[in-house]
């Protein structure tokens, strides 16, 4: 039997979500975004197949519009 688990994504069911009403454009959530799920135009964007739920988004973001939710 193997002691290492197999590593498994984040949090499958978790996805994050941006108030775009609220999102201000700074792009540091682009910077720190590990899969590249988000993408910035005028304001964030975030691309649900790619996201992982690691919640490093919600850590970074000056303004507190990101949220995780289950998908």
């Amino acid at each position: 039997m193997l002691n290492n688990p197999v590593q498994q994504p984040e949090n499958q069911n978790l996805k994050a979500f941006i108030d775009e009403k609220e999102c201000i454009g700074c792009g540091i959530c682009v910077n720190v975004c590990r899969v590249g799920a988000i993408t910035m135009n005028s304001i964030a964007k975030i691309d649900l197949d790619k996201c992982t739920g690691c919640g490093d988004c919600i850590d970074v973001c000056p303004k507190k519009v990101i949220s995780l939710k289950v998908q």
